[in-house]
């Protein structure tokens, strides 16, 4: 905090929070609450991402078939956050579950920033013209979403 790196503030809001009680049972006690906040933030940021990959045909069913390459970098980031979530309710997370969720998250953000880069100005007329399915439009559109959620693991990974 007193160098200026520091960017956790809401996750340090919510510490001060904690209830006096909590505070004069401990470390220990305040240590868990602490675990407990980050893995409620780390939920709360992975239901965020909304993602909605099914119904893609809308009025007439003449979208046209969806880009392979998206599809797959958001089954990924799928993947990844649901590997998170279920350590997230789990009473002894698994660390490797979780990097492996925070491995594949970052890949599939990956895999959509370089599409993007190739795609380039085209992106525009391609959604002009005809689109690209939803959750990979959300994807591509709310990239700073998926990098929350895998910012909020990345900082409850820590506390682990």
């Amino acid at each position: 905090m007193w160098n200026g790196t520091f960017d956790e503030w809401d996750l340090a809001f919510e510490v001060i929070q904690i209830d006096e009680e909590i505070w004069e049972e401990g470390v220990e006690a305040v240590a868990a609450e602490i675990e407990q906040l980050a893995r409620d933030r780390a939920k709360r940021s992975l239901d965020t991402l909304q993602l909605p990959l099914q119904n893609r045909h809308g009025i007439g069913g003449n979208n046209p078939p969806p880009d392979q390459e998206l599809e797959a970098a958001a089954a990924q980031i799928v993947e990844g956050a649901t590997f998170i979530r279920a350590q997230s309710d789990a009473p002894n997370p698994d660390k490797t579950l979780i990097e492996r969720g925070l491995s594949l998250m970052g890949n599939g953000l990956l895999a959509i920033i370089k599409w993007i880069g190739r795609k380039g100005d085209l992106t525009v007329d391609q959604l002009i013209k005809w689109g690209v399915p939803a959750g990979c439009a959300y994807l591509v559109a709310n990239p700073a979403k998926i990098q929350a959620a895998i910012d909020a693991a990345n900082t409850w990974l820590a506390l682990l």
